[in-house]
């Protein structure tokens, strides 16, 4: 396994369990951090932003700037 799929494997965890523990403060089950979609859906829901941004996650480029956004308001 080359470094760089490491990187982005421990990155992923990083971002699963942070979600969950975000999650339960949140007093969302810790649960739905693992749901793939469903956790940004929950996620957005926590941040008060409208359902629709989860369009602008699934756009290549937008998406990355949309997580960065997402992260930095929790």
């Amino acid at each position: 396994m080359r470094p760089i799929h490491i990187f982005l494997l421990l990155s992923a965890v990083a971002l699963l369990v942070g979600l969950y523990k975000i999650f339960e403060k949140a007093g969302e089950k810790g649960w739905k951090a693992f749901v793939p979609v469903y956790n940004f859906v929950v996620w957005l829901r926590i941040l008060q932003k409208p359902w629709w941004w989860i369009f602008l996650i699934l756009i290549p480029t937008v998406g990355f700037y949309m997580l960065a956004i997402m992260i930095v308001l929790t």
